[in-house]
Formats: C-alpha cells, sequence, structure tokens
C-alpha cells in the first residue's frame, strides 16, 4: 500500500510534468499558426507553472500575479 507522507512532493512533480506537457503542445501550435492570441495563451501556462512549480517566497508570488494581469491586460487590448 503506498503512504501519503511524500505524496504533495509527488502531486507537485505530476503537476510539473503536467504543465511542461502543456507549454510544450502550446508552442507547437505556436509554431504552426502564427497568432500573437496563441503566444498570449502559451506566456499564460508559462507564468503560472513558474508560480505553482518553483515559488518559495511571496514577493515571487506577487511577481507572478502581475505578469498574469499584465498578459490580460495586453491580451484584451490586443483585441479590441
Amino acid at each position: 500500500m503506498v503512504g501519503f507522507e511524500n505524496f504533495d512532493q509527488y502531486f507537485k512533480l505530476f503537476l510539473a510534468d503536467i504543465l511542461l506537457l502543456i507549454v510544450a503542445i502550446e508552442l507547437s501550435i505556436r509554431l504552426i499558426y502564427r497568432s500573437s492570441d496563441i503566444l498570449i495563451q502559451a506566456m499564460f501556462f508559462v507564468v503560472a507553472r513558474k508560480i505553482l512549480i518553483q515559488t518559495e517566497t511571496s514577493w515571487e508570488l506577487a511577481l507572478g500575479i502581475l505578469a498574469l494581469g499584465a498578459l490580460f491586460a495586453s491580451k484584451k487590448y490586443l483585441h479590441s
């Protein structure tokens, strides 16, 4: 039977792998279809992966949230 003492580490590694796969898929789509919308979506996944996996201090978390806000604002003004 598998214990749950290392569950958070395994889940973090699983989440890192899944998000890296999503980033790779988004970048391959970006190479096929040349659109600024797909580039911004890929940047969303990259920043979200950074926030979820590698954030250790509140300063990094705040900076990541500001980066996501800037991406949302740029997406809004690019499509209006």
